[in-house]
């Protein structure tokens, strides 16, 4: 028990004026408190940050709750659903979507590199008789990038594809993982029956790596050369090229002196802007006939 700051008697009765929550002074044995300013105020205190606290606990609990019904990226977590890995817990793998084609079910499901999307949300895209209906009930990988709807070119084999082609099929891959449900796996080149990955998917994956790591590398040479303007003359059969500090499609604060700029290893060449501080590259060639350090060049087209 705390200490008694002091005891008044009065008609035989006695007060006690104790510095402590009303709660503890009312079970003093059968005597009766005077409740002081600093009592009262530790009291409402108390009473308030309790009442807070339970607020706060109901609160919390309704949110996560609310979360786990909801957020179906967290049901999927908790699930060990998440397609990240070489064999997710409890994917399922599919032997055919053929059915998945809006006759045979209501379902859309297509596939790319194996994944398989859930795309009955846009039946006016993929339902029967759509443009894309083609892409629906099977894996056309090749179809996406090469925008053949035939069913011979509907094919889910990648073979021949060129570098801007990879680059091109990494954008639809991650188009469908942004906006479309993932549903599982189609079993064939890309996935083995259990789900995992096949070795031709892992040297698809590898490409498409190496792919987007050139279109980055080509891009950084784009900044540092970017495009010059053109304006062709039919009747003087001459082409005018010139440069300003928006030409190539991106600003910047220097403007450059067109020159020829050939692709390392390769004859052909295009016309690149330059800042002086880039004119002894060992790729570049002036225009004849043209001012070394004007920004604009007539050039005369051979007959």
């Amino acid at each position: 028990m705390r200490k008694v700051s002091r005891v008044i008697h009065t008609d035989h009765k006695v007060y006690i004026i104790i510095f402590q929550p009303i709660i503890l002074c009312s079970k003093l044995a059968r005597v009766k408190c005077i409740r002081s300013p600093i009592n009262v105020a530790i009291t409402v205190i108390y009473n308030g940050l309790k009442k807070m606290f339970k607020v706060a606990l109901f609160v919390t609990i309704a949110i996560a709750f609310s979360a786990y019904l909801f957020n179906d990226s967290i049901k999927e977590y908790l699930k060990g659903e998440s397609s990240e890995g070489d064999k997710p817990q409890s994917v399922k793998v599919f032997k055919s979507i053929k059915r998945y084609d809006g006759k045979k079910s209501k379902k859309l499901y297509l596939s790319i590199l194996g994944d398989v999307y859930d795309v009955s949300a846009a039946p006016n895209y993929y339902g029967p008789g759509s443009s894309y209906n083609v892409f629906v009930g099977k894996d056309a990988s090749r179809s996406f990038v090469t925008g053949d709807f035939s069913e011979n070119e509907s094919s889910d084999v990648l073979k021949g594809f060129t570098s801007e082609q990879y680059s091109s099929l990494k954008y639809w891959v991650d188009f469908y993982a942004k906006n479309y449900k993932l549903v599982g796996r189609l079993k064939g080149p890309y996935y083995n029956e259990d789900g995992s990955e096949t070795e031709y998917r892992k040297e698809v994956i590898e490409l498409i790596k190496a792919a987007e790591s050139k279109k980055k590398k080509e891009n950084k040479k784009k900044e540092q050369f970017p495009s010059c303007n053109s304006q062709w003359n039919p009747d003087t059969d001459t082409t005018t090229l010139w440069c300003t500090k928006e030409s190539g499609g991106d600003r910047r604060d220097w403007i450059g002196v067109p020159r020829k700029y050939y692709q390392p290893g390769s004859k052909s060449f295009r016309c690149a802007c330059v800042n002086e501080d880039k004119l002894n590259n060992k790729n570049l060639q002036e225009y004849d006939g043209c001012d070394s350090s004007s920004n604009s060049c007539k050039v005369k087209h051979d007959k």
